[in-house]
């Protein structure tokens, strides 16, 4: 019986919603290879320096945008998506303009079937601290791609700038629970016996 209470505690703590990301589906995320697999429009975008972590990061005054197409293989399976975002120092962003990004799911024709949006953080004039945004969206059915998209948009001046961003598959809890619960059935069985 002491076993089977341990077991029980043991998987109710594991299906806790903790999620392990797995690989990354964003190419160049981190801006290392200039803006390389990045596609670009609007008011002007480019490569510089002072990244979140890193030597590089994508610059964008308001109106610029970047994009990355990303081939969705399970529409029905969940994503992680995250991203970092700040102001150039020498031309930060005033209280109308604001930095995001979001990930458009679209069908095979491009059409876009729904989006997930990340928040927007706005200028202060004072300039902005590096801040990670994330969140959790599903593609949905017939979804077959999806496209990141980070943009500083808004009003008045300043320039934002985008960092290590990443979308990966998030594993279902319920998934890693059942096999945790047959490996400490196992065990508990094996437990018994000796």
């Amino acid at each position: 019986m002491k076993y089977f209470v341990f077991a029980v505690l043991f998987v109710a703590l594991a299906a806790a919603p903790v999620f392990a990301d797995e690989a990354n589906m964003v190419y160049n995320p981190g801006f290392e290879m200039a803006l390389n697999g990045w596609g670009t429009g609007g008011s002007g975008v480019w490569l510089g320096a002072d990244g979140q972590a890193s030597a590089n990061a994508a610059y964008a005054w308001i109106g610029g945008y970047g994009w990355q197409d990303i081939t969705i293989t399970d529409p029905l399976q969940a994503l992680k998506i995250s991203g970092w975002v700040s102001d150039s120092s020498d031309d930060k962003l005033g209280t109308g303009g604001y930095v995001s990004f979001r990930l458009e799911f679209k069908d095979d024709d491009g059409n876009i079937l729904n989006e997930w949006d990340s928040d927007k953080i706005y200028g202060t004039g004072l300039g902005l601290s590096w801040t990670e945004l994330s969140g959790i969206a599903t593609p949905g059915s017939g979804v077959a791609k999806a496209t990141l998209v980070w943009e500083t948009q808004g009003s008045g001046n300043g320039t934002g700038k985008f960092d290590n961003f990443s979308v990966s598959a998030v594993p279902e809890p319920v998934s890693t629970a059942f096999f945790l619960l047959g490996g400490v059935t196992l065990l508990a069985r094996r437990l018994r016996r000796k």
